[in-house]
């Protein structure tokens, strides 16, 4: 297909999630975490890149961005039914694995995905001399920036088809804020995790036990995954020590509709994603006094560090 034919500024999150967060002048309300300032901009223009998902091996050219289409349509239905109403009670199991899809390519598919990438190759390229690999001697192990995304993305559908279970054997749930505040960034599906963490490993993979996987679909709604351990230990404390109380976050998982968030908990969500941003946060508020709190007592967040190689 010719480039004149293709899509030339192709988006890495889908333009129907950013409309949620669009004012009333229909403008997104963007912080740029690189260069400290604010403005407001279109949906079209944000979060993208001219020929983004256009690939090239040799003589031959793959587009990507019809298949990364299709699986934002194949999600679209669902994850607009929750963002309008709130609730998880009418998802069909069809419609759960299409969004455990959806999670995973979008997990994949940002150019924070790529920028972990990159600082992996660099930690790489640093410590290998040191265990006497070079690229003279073991040339296949060293990659470009252009060689790290056509690997990325030539296999991506195939990662996210394996991460689709991990997504679906969580407990669901939908987190609200009644004053619509949910912050959303160029890289917005985010993962937390309270246990403490592996040494070797770490504690924030979306399979690790304990861990929290948030997709905010609105500014009034967010989408979790939950490790199942979370729910269980809570029954298990209900069960044993208050028998007769109501724990809201069981009541959600188990009802399906939302739970409302206090203040602290919404300001914690929206740290999340400032944190995770590659570059861009995005809100329907041009209130930035909170990304502007975080950066001021983290600086090293205006440049997230993804990955470390030791």
């Amino acid at each position: 297909m010719a480039d004149n034919q293709r899509t030339k500024n192709q988006h890495y999150v889908p333009q129907f999630l950013l409309r949620r967060f669009v004012d009333k002048n229909e403008q997104v309300n963007v912080y740029d975490k690189h260069q400290g300032r604010a403005f407001p901009s279109s949906t079209r223009n944000v979060a993208s890149e001219n020929h983004f998902y256009d690939l090239k091996f040799g003589d031959i050219e793959i587009a990507l961005e019809p298949a990364m289409t299709e699986i934002e349509n194949s999600a679209l239905g669902a994850l607009n039914a929750i963002a309008d109403s709130g609730s998880l009670s009418h998802l069909s199991g069809d419609s759960k694995g299409n969004i455990a899809y959806f999670m995973g390519t979008q997990m994949l598919r940002t150019r924070g995905a790529l920028e972990m990438l990159h600082q992996i190759e660099e930690g790489f390229r640093r410590v290998a001399p040191s265990k006497g690999i070079t690229p003279e001697n073991m040339p296949g192990l060293f990659m470009d920036d252009d060689q790290l995304k056509q690997m990325s993305l030539k296999n991506l559908q195939k990662m996210a088809k394996e991460f689709e279970p991990q997504f679906l054997n969580k407990d669901w749930l939908v987190l609200r804020d009644p004053d619509r505040r949910f912050l959303i960034s160029d890289h917005p599906l985010v993962r937390h995790n309270d246990d403490p963490a592996n040494s070797l490993m770490g504690n924030n993979g979306i399979a690790c036990e304990g861990i929290h996987i948030y997709l905010p679909l609105s500014p009034e709604f967010t989408l979790t995954c939950l490790c199942p351990t979370i729910a269980d230990q809570l029954r298990e404390d209900q069960t044993s020590k208050m028998p007769d109380t109501e724990i809201p976050l069981l009541v959600a998982i188990d009802s399906g509709n939302s739970i409302d968030l206090i203040d602290d908990i919404v300001d914690f969500q929206n740290s999340l994603q400032i944190a995770s941003a590659y570059r861009f946060v995005f809100s329907a508020s041009n209130d930035v006094s909170l990304i502007e709190k975080v950066l001021a007592a983290n600086p090293t967040v205006a440049r997230p560090k993804y990955m470390d190689v030791q």
